[in-house]
Protein backbone atom coordinates (compact mmCIF):
# COMPACT_ATOMS: atom_id res chain seq x y z
CA UNK A 1 0.00 0.00 0.00
CA UNK A 2 2.99 2.29 0.45
CA UNK A 3 3.41 2.67 -3.31
CA UNK A 4 0.65 5.31 -3.03
CA UNK A 5 2.91 7.81 -1.25
CA UNK A 6 5.61 7.38 -3.89
CA UNK A 7 3.05 8.05 -6.64
CA UNK A 8 1.92 11.17 -4.78
CA UNK A 9 5.48 12.42 -4.37
CA UNK A 10 6.15 11.79 -8.06
CA UNK A 11 3.01 13.75 -8.96
CA UNK A 12 4.19 16.64 -6.76
CA UNK A 13 7.65 16.71 -8.37
CA UNK A 14 6.46 16.34 -11.95
CA UNK A 15 3.28 18.44 -11.94
CA UNK A 16 3.67 20.78 -8.95
CA UNK A 17 1.72 21.14 -5.68
CA UNK A 18 -1.22 22.96 -7.31
CA UNK A 19 -2.23 19.67 -8.98
CA UNK A 20 -2.50 17.78 -5.70
CA UNK A 21 -5.73 17.44 -3.73
CA UNK A 22 -5.90 18.39 -0.05
CA UNK A 23 -5.65 14.73 0.94
CA UNK A 24 -2.62 14.19 -1.29
CA UNK A 25 -0.85 17.17 0.30
CA UNK A 26 -1.54 15.67 3.72
CA UNK A 27 -0.14 12.34 2.48
CA UNK A 28 3.15 14.13 1.74
CA UNK A 29 3.26 15.45 5.30
CA UNK A 30 2.36 12.07 6.84
CA UNK A 31 4.92 10.19 4.78
CA UNK A 32 3.58 6.67 5.35
CA UNK A 33 0.66 4.65 6.62
CA UNK A 34 0.28 2.60 9.80
CA UNK A 35 0.15 -1.21 9.91
CA UNK A 36 -2.84 -2.23 7.73
CA UNK A 37 -4.04 1.35 7.33
CA UNK A 38 -2.85 3.11 4.18
CA UNK A 39 -1.56 6.67 4.14
CA UNK A 40 -4.46 7.70 1.90
CA UNK A 41 -7.05 6.53 4.42
CA UNK A 42 -5.27 8.36 7.26
CA UNK A 43 -5.02 11.52 5.13
CA UNK A 44 -8.80 11.48 4.52
CA UNK A 45 -9.48 11.30 8.27
CA UNK A 46 -7.02 14.12 8.94
CA UNK A 47 -8.61 16.21 6.20
CA UNK A 48 -12.08 15.70 7.74
CA UNK A 49 -10.71 16.79 11.11
CA UNK A 50 -9.16 19.94 9.58
CA UNK A 51 -12.39 20.77 7.73
CA UNK A 52 -14.42 20.66 10.93
CA UNK A 53 -11.77 22.42 13.03
CA UNK A 54 -11.05 19.37 15.24
CA UNK A 55 -7.29 19.88 15.28
CA UNK A 56 -7.02 19.17 19.03
CA UNK A 57 -7.81 15.48 18.62
CA UNK A 58 -5.61 14.58 15.65
CA UNK A 59 -3.76 12.04 17.81
CA UNK A 60 -7.05 10.14 18.20
CA UNK A 61 -6.73 9.15 14.53
CA UNK A 62 -5.06 5.77 14.21
CA UNK A 63 -1.68 6.30 12.56
CA UNK A 64 -1.24 9.90 13.72
CA UNK A 65 1.07 10.30 16.68
CA UNK A 66 2.25 13.45 18.41
CA UNK A 67 5.04 14.07 15.87
CA UNK A 68 2.73 13.83 12.86
CA UNK A 69 0.04 15.89 14.57
CA UNK A 70 2.63 18.58 15.36
CA UNK A 71 3.82 18.58 11.74
CA UNK A 72 0.26 19.01 10.44
CA UNK A 73 -0.51 21.84 12.86
CA UNK A 74 2.81 23.52 11.98
CA UNK A 75 1.94 23.21 8.26
CA UNK A 76 -1.43 24.85 8.93
CA UNK A 77 0.12 27.70 10.90
CA UNK A 78 2.80 28.29 8.26
CA UNK A 79 0.11 28.58 5.61
CA UNK A 80 -1.84 31.02 7.77
CA UNK A 81 1.21 33.24 8.30
CA UNK A 82 2.07 33.33 4.62
CA UNK A 83 -1.54 33.90 3.64
CA UNK A 84 -2.08 36.75 6.10
CA UNK A 85 0.53 38.83 4.30
CA UNK A 86 -1.42 39.00 1.06
CA UNK A 87 -5.00 40.17 0.83
CA UNK A 88 -6.76 38.54 -2.12
CA UNK A 89 -9.48 40.67 -3.67
CA UNK A 90 -12.57 38.86 -4.89
CA UNK A 91 -13.75 40.70 -8.00
CA UNK A 92 -15.61 38.03 -9.95
CA UNK A 93 -17.23 34.62 -9.40
CA UNK A 94 -14.13 33.09 -11.02
CA UNK A 95 -11.99 34.65 -8.26
CA UNK A 96 -14.29 33.10 -5.69
CA UNK A 97 -14.16 29.73 -7.44
CA UNK A 98 -10.35 29.68 -7.28
CA UNK A 99 -10.55 30.01 -3.48
CA UNK A 100 -12.97 27.12 -2.93
CA UNK A 101 -12.26 24.77 -5.84
CA UNK A 102 -10.04 22.46 -3.79
CA UNK A 103 -13.14 21.42 -1.82
CA UNK A 104 -14.77 20.04 -4.98
CA UNK A 105 -13.23 16.59 -4.54
CA UNK A 106 -14.98 16.02 -1.19
CA UNK A 107 -17.38 13.08 -1.24
CA UNK A 108 -19.88 15.01 0.88
CA UNK A 109 -21.39 18.43 0.37
CA UNK A 110 -19.27 21.09 2.04
CA UNK A 111 -20.91 24.46 2.68
CA UNK A 112 -18.51 27.41 2.93
CA UNK A 113 -18.80 30.95 4.24
CA UNK A 114 -16.41 33.45 2.65
CA UNK A 115 -15.87 36.64 4.64
CA UNK A 116 -14.90 39.86 2.82
CA UNK A 117 -14.01 43.36 3.98
CA UNK A 118 -15.35 46.58 2.45
CA UNK A 119 -12.83 46.42 -0.39
CA UNK A 120 -13.91 42.82 -1.15
CA UNK A 121 -10.59 41.54 0.16
CA UNK A 122 -10.68 38.03 1.56
CA UNK A 123 -10.84 37.78 5.35
CA UNK A 124 -11.41 34.06 5.75
CA UNK A 125 -12.94 30.94 4.21
CA UNK A 126 -14.78 28.78 6.74
CA UNK A 127 -16.46 25.38 6.55
CA UNK A 128 -19.82 25.85 8.26
CA UNK A 129 -21.47 22.55 7.40
CA UNK A 130 -20.37 19.10 6.25
CA UNK A 131 -23.37 17.20 4.93
CA UNK A 132 -24.41 13.97 3.33
CA UNK A 133 -23.60 12.88 -0.21
CA UNK A 134 -26.25 15.09 -1.82
CA UNK A 135 -27.36 17.60 0.77
CA UNK A 136 -26.16 19.65 3.72
CA UNK A 137 -27.93 21.44 6.54
CA UNK A 138 -27.21 25.16 6.72
CA UNK A 139 -28.40 27.76 9.21
CA UNK A 140 -27.75 31.52 8.88
CA UNK A 141 -26.36 31.52 12.43
CA UNK A 142 -23.38 29.36 11.42
CA UNK A 143 -22.89 31.17 8.11
CA UNK A 144 -22.65 34.68 9.57
CA UNK A 145 -21.02 33.95 12.97
CA UNK A 146 -17.48 34.07 11.57
CA UNK A 147 -17.98 37.12 9.31
CA UNK A 148 -19.48 39.05 12.22
CA UNK A 149 -16.36 38.31 14.27
CA UNK A 150 -14.27 39.56 11.33
CA UNK A 151 -16.29 42.77 11.07
CA UNK A 152 -17.04 41.76 7.47
CA UNK A 153 -18.87 44.07 5.09
CA UNK A 154 -19.78 41.32 2.63
CA UNK A 155 -20.16 37.56 2.50
CA UNK A 156 -20.15 34.95 -0.23
CA UNK A 157 -21.31 31.39 0.28
CA UNK A 158 -20.43 28.32 -1.74
CA UNK A 159 -20.97 24.59 -1.73
CA UNK A 160 -19.89 21.68 -3.86
CA UNK A 161 -22.12 19.17 -5.63
CA UNK A 162 -20.32 15.81 -5.39
CA UNK A 163 -22.40 14.52 -8.33
CA UNK A 164 -20.92 17.20 -10.58
CA UNK A 165 -24.41 18.53 -11.43
CA UNK A 166 -24.33 22.31 -11.19
CA UNK A 167 -28.06 22.99 -11.49
CA UNK A 168 -29.43 24.79 -8.42
CA UNK A 169 -32.08 22.79 -6.57
CA UNK A 170 -35.15 24.15 -4.81
CA UNK A 171 -33.33 23.56 -1.51
CA UNK A 172 -30.42 25.66 -2.79
CA UNK A 173 -32.85 28.46 -3.71
CA UNK A 174 -34.53 28.26 -0.29
CA UNK A 175 -31.18 28.42 1.54
CA UNK A 176 -30.09 31.40 -0.58
CA UNK A 177 -33.31 33.29 0.12
CA UNK A 178 -32.98 32.59 3.86
CA UNK A 179 -29.37 33.82 3.87
CA UNK A 180 -30.29 36.95 1.90
CA UNK A 181 -32.98 37.80 4.47
CA UNK A 182 -30.53 37.29 7.34
CA UNK A 183 -27.84 39.36 5.59
CA UNK A 184 -30.25 42.24 5.12
CA UNK A 185 -31.11 42.23 8.83
CA UNK A 186 -27.42 42.13 9.78
CA UNK A 187 -26.45 44.88 7.33
CA UNK A 188 -24.04 42.60 5.47
CA UNK A 189 -24.07 42.25 1.69
CA UNK A 190 -24.57 38.71 0.40
CA UNK A 191 -22.56 38.96 -2.81
CA UNK A 192 -22.97 35.51 -4.32
CA UNK A 193 -23.81 31.86 -3.81
CA UNK A 194 -21.56 29.53 -5.79
CA UNK A 195 -22.33 25.91 -6.62
CA UNK A 196 -19.18 24.24 -7.87
CA UNK A 197 -17.56 21.04 -9.07
CA UNK A 198 -13.98 20.19 -9.99
CA UNK A 199 -14.42 21.57 -13.50
CA UNK A 200 -16.89 24.46 -13.33
CA UNK A 201 -19.32 26.49 -11.23
CA UNK A 202 -22.75 28.11 -11.14
CA UNK A 203 -23.11 31.66 -9.79
CA UNK A 204 -26.40 32.95 -8.39
CA UNK A 205 -25.20 36.52 -8.97
CA UNK A 206 -24.31 35.91 -12.62
CA UNK A 207 -27.63 34.13 -13.16
CA UNK A 208 -29.39 37.08 -11.45
CA UNK A 209 -31.07 34.75 -8.96
CA UNK A 210 -30.29 36.86 -5.90
CA UNK A 211 -33.67 38.29 -4.96
CA UNK A 212 -32.76 40.72 -2.22
CA UNK A 213 -30.32 43.61 -2.16
CA UNK A 214 -28.53 45.13 0.84
CA UNK A 215 -29.87 48.43 2.11
CA UNK A 216 -28.05 51.56 3.15
CA UNK A 217 -28.36 51.96 6.91
CA UNK A 218 -27.87 55.73 6.70
CA UNK A 219 -31.60 56.18 6.15
CA UNK A 220 -31.28 57.38 2.58
CA UNK A 221 -33.06 54.28 1.38
CA UNK A 222 -30.74 53.63 -1.57
CA UNK A 223 -29.10 50.29 -2.29
CA UNK A 224 -25.62 49.79 -0.88
CA UNK A 225 -23.13 49.66 -3.74
CA UNK A 226 -19.71 48.04 -3.30
CA UNK A 227 -16.84 50.37 -4.12
CA UNK A 228 -15.12 47.72 -6.15
CA UNK A 229 -17.92 47.69 -8.70
CA UNK A 230 -18.88 50.16 -11.41
CA UNK A 231 -22.48 51.33 -11.53
CA UNK A 232 -24.36 53.32 -14.12
CA UNK A 233 -26.72 55.93 -12.71
CA UNK A 234 -29.90 56.18 -14.75
CA UNK A 235 -32.49 58.82 -13.81
CA UNK A 236 -35.94 58.09 -15.18
CA UNK A 237 -39.37 59.60 -14.85
CA UNK A 238 -42.89 59.77 -16.23
CA UNK A 239 -45.54 62.46 -16.35
CA UNK A 240 -48.88 61.67 -14.79
CA UNK A 241 -51.78 63.80 -16.08
CA UNK A 242 -55.01 64.37 -14.22
CA UNK A 243 -57.87 66.47 -15.59
CA UNK A 244 -59.40 69.01 -13.19
CA UNK A 245 -62.03 71.75 -13.67
CA UNK A 246 -59.57 74.61 -14.08
CA UNK A 247 -57.31 72.72 -16.46
CA UNK A 248 -54.83 69.84 -16.23
CA UNK A 249 -52.52 69.09 -13.34
CA UNK A 250 -49.55 66.83 -13.71
CA UNK A 251 -47.16 65.04 -11.45
CA UNK A 252 -43.63 64.04 -12.42
CA UNK A 253 -42.74 60.71 -10.90
CA UNK A 254 -38.98 60.31 -10.50
CA UNK A 255 -36.87 57.34 -9.60
CA UNK A 256 -33.14 56.56 -9.56
CA UNK A 257 -31.94 53.27 -10.98
CA UNK A 258 -28.53 51.81 -10.19
CA UNK A 259 -27.49 49.24 -12.76
CA UNK A 260 -24.38 47.14 -12.05
CA UNK A 261 -21.84 47.18 -14.88
CA UNK A 262 -20.17 43.99 -13.62
CA UNK A 263 -20.70 41.34 -10.89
Amino acid sequence: MEHQIYDTRKKLIERGPAHLTDCELIEIVLGHGFRNKGVGEIAEEVNDALLTGRTDDLTNITGVGECKAAAIIAMQEMGRRWWSGTAKRIKTPADLYSEVRHHANCKQEVFLSISLNGAYELNAVRVVSLGLVNRTVVHPREVFAGPLEDGAAAVCVAHNHPSGELRASKEDDDVTLSLEAAAEVLGIRLVDHLIFSENSFFSYATAKKLLRGPRDTSGAGKPCLPLTHKYYFIPAGIFYFKPIRSGISFLFLYREFYVPAIW
